[in-house]
């Protein structure tokens, strides 16, 4: 997961918050990443089977999970305010929820408007700026 991050911030690490995290959006769910699974986010491909694994697995995706968590939240405290930790919570759960639908259907439009969404929920709920992100 720490690669993932790394991805997702690559040349946008000192933006502005704001910047960042549309950012951080538009790549995350954008054709490319849902079209390269085996290059993308690790909680997407395999989060359905953690539950199956052993504590140790488990911890460690806590760990990695949380981290990530913290990063998007340290960008929200600037963008919105209280609550950022649990608005990262649900920024990152729309992230990984919308892609693994995106990449269930066949439909590659139906697939395109699934990620379009999920940009648009995050981009009004987050951002205030619904109109960019389509």
């Amino acid at each position: 997961m720490a690669d993932t991050r790394e991805k997702w911030s690559s040349g946008i690490e000192e933006a502005p918050a704001r910047h960042f995290l549309a950012q951080v959006i538009g790549r995350y769910l954008g054709a490319a990443h849902r079209d390269r699974p085996q290059d993308g986010c690790p909680i997407a491909g395999l989060g359905s089977d953690l539950f199956r694994q052993d504590s140790t697995i488990r911890g460690a995706f806590e760990d990695e999970l949380r981290h990530t968590i913290a990063q998007i939240a340290g960008k929200l405290d600037s963008v919105a305010g209280d609550a950022s930790n649990s608005r990262a919570t649900a920024m990152l759960a729309t992230l990984v929820g919308s892609l693994i639908l995106a990449r269930g259907v066949r439909d590659e439009n139906f697939s395109d408007a699934i990620l379009r969404a999920g940009r648009r929920f995050l981009a009004n709920s987050l951002l205030g700026e619904g109109a960019k992100h389509q």
